[in-house]
């Protein structure tokens, strides 16, 4: 059984905000759903979803973002939407999705998605690898979806995959350290081909 489905047919775009302060980040996040509520009324828009940081690893260089937006559209021109230039983002990454491991259900309260962004050498190794290390997160963490978002143009990370995760952050992380074949099947095909995985934990908004 292949493990991998048709890739979705749609553009995302993934923006991250760095906003420090819970106060500020309650006022951006009410901001923020202001102006998914006016993007999602547009044609093309297919969903948009919010998040807000549970726990961010303290990994150097890695990307601190508060909050993030995942707009998912059928029209490419949607990823300059006025609206969205205005939020001020830390990030944004106009992306699709080469391939995926079942559906990201993006809506669900509660649950636990993670974003990883990975530092590589271009898209095209960057997708490779990870397409390389996908049977062994679904056999040994218990992940059953997820949707790699290969950027279109520059990009700090050529990918950033996005899924939902069967546990909290720690448990997931937990289950992959304690794995013997974790530095063999992971973190060395990570190494030699000059790429690092800079996760996120969020929760819906």
């Amino acid at each position: 059984m292949d493990l991998f489905v048709e890739p979705s047919p749609h553009v995302f775009v993934y923006l991250g905000f760095e906003v420090g302060g819970r106060r500020a980040v309650d006022e951006k996040a009410s901001e923020l759903k202001d102006v998914a509520a006016t993007v999602r009324g547009e044609p093309s828009v297919v969903d948009v979803h919010l998040f807000r940081a549970t726990f961010t690893p303290p990994i150097p260089g890695g990307p601190r973002f508060d909050l993030a937006m995942l707009v998912r559209t059928s029209a490419p021109e949607t990823t300059s939407h006025p609206d969205l230039e205005r939020l001020g983002a830390t990030m944004t990454m106009s992306a699709h999705n080469p391939c995926r491991i079942g559906d990201t259900d993006a809506g669900r309260p509660g649950a636990t998605y993670l974003f990883n962004h990975f530092h590589a050498p271009d898209v095209e190794t960057a997708v490779t690898v990870w397409k390389g290390l996908a049977g062994w997160f679904t056999a040994n963490t218990g992940i059953d979806n997820s949707t790699p978002l290969a950027a279109l143009g520059d990009s700090a990370y050529p990918l950033v995959n996005f899924a939902r995760l069967p546990s909290g952050p720690r448990r997931f992380l937990l289950r992959q350290f304690t794995r013997p074949s974790f530095r063999t099947r992971v973190l060395a095909p990570l190494r030699a081909h000059r790429m690092a995985a800079m996760p996120i934990f969020y929760r819906p908004l």
